[in-house]
């Protein structure tokens, strides 16, 4: 794949720019949604960080890109969640700090990758501040984050933002056919929000055949051919989050036709048949529906029984609907 994609070059000219002039700071946040290309990003603003011959692009051929290109360079620094863990420990952050210190090994800088940063907790972004505010000379931050609505307010003053946009519809399936050889991208671009990277991801999970299956899923229980039980507990074996996004994105196609608006997968094999379902639902429940499985997605890492909370996710599709209790938008 190439180096850089198309959508990122505006961004990509901006950083080089800022290591060939001097002006890039000592912390860089790179926001965007996952699967939009923030990794590549970082990574290649490491090669021209670590380039000992300070050539823009880097040279590859110094000590330090040799060293980069193995992959193990010491004078850099990656900070994410551990295996075992779902944030970046207070623990980590001082190590970070500590390892900050010390002088570059082969580099002129050292610099520290920190992704995503959402994940660090208040404890851990305390401890990041003051590296922040008065960071050593000879080191550059790079933060990678999916949602920078949930970082402090002082974490990011104290960074030079580059946001990384989605690329439009056209241009990511272009991109990707070429890329890969691929074709057929449609759902899965859909499902990633328009992120090419999320995108061939969900289709090697075999995103198209999943989606047909979940409408298939639906259509079951609503019309008696299909087991609730059977169906959670399906939905609860493989790729769950998936299945819960791609939910969520036929919800929203469906409220979008009883609008009279045409969604991008309105022409898929059995949505017909799920809108006529859906009909009699009032849009108000469709929205509150929505908006559960938002709640649904959001707190999917803190669930204790997955099993019986897609029980009472799925259990409307059974009853039509009827008697379905709307969900406050407030909670």
């Amino acid at each position: 794949m190439t180096r850089i994609p198309v959508w990122l070059d505006t961004q990509w000219q901006r950083l080089q720019d800022g290591v060939r002039d001097g002006r890039l700071g000592h912390a860089i946040l790179l926001t965007g949604p996952q699967g939009v290309g923030k990794s590549i990003l970082a990574a290649e603003l490491k090669k021209l960080v670590l380039c000992a011959e300070h050539k823009v692009p880097a040279c590859g051929h110094c000590r330090s890109c040799q060293v980069a290109a193995a992959g193990n360079h010491p004078d850099v620094h990656i900070l994410e969640v551990l295996e075992d863990k779902t944030a970046i420990l207070v623990e980590q952050v001082r190590e970070l700090v500590e390892a900050l210190t010390y002088t570059p090994t082969y580099a002129s800088h050292k610099i520290a990758l920190i992704r995503p940063a959402e994940k660090m907790n208040q404890n851990s972004f305390n401890a990041l501040l003051k590296t922040l505010e008065e960071p050593p000379g000879d080191t550059l931050l790079v933060l990678l984050s999916h949602s920078a609505s949930k970082l402090p307010a002082t974490i990011i003053s104290r960074c030079q933002a580059v946001h990384c946009g989605v690329p439009n519809a056209a241009v990511a399936a272009k991109w990707l056919n070429e890329q890969t050889g691929e074709g057929d991208w449609e759902v899965s671009l859909e499902l990633a929000g328009g992120a090419p990277f999320q995108a061939i991801d969900y289709k090697k999970q075999g995103v198209n055949k999943l989606f047909a299956s979940i409408i298939e899923d639906l259509l079951g229980l609503n019309d008696g051919s299909s087991d609730l039980v059977a169906v959670a507990q399906e939905w609860n074996r493989a790729h769950l989050a998936l299945r819960l996004v791609s939910l969520y994105k036929l919800l929203r196609l469906l409220t979008l036709h009883k609008c009279g608006l045409e969604g991008e997968l309105a022409h898929k094999s059995g949505f017909s048949s799920l809108h006529k379902v859906a009909r009699d639902i009032k849009l108000s429940t469709l929205l509150g529906y929505q908006h559960k499985v938002v709640l649904t997605i959001a707190g999917l890492d803190s669930q204790l029984n997955s099993e019986l909370m897609l029980d009472d996710l799925l259990a409307p599709w059974v009853h039509g609907f009827n008697n379905y209790q709307l969900e406050t938008l407030e909670r």
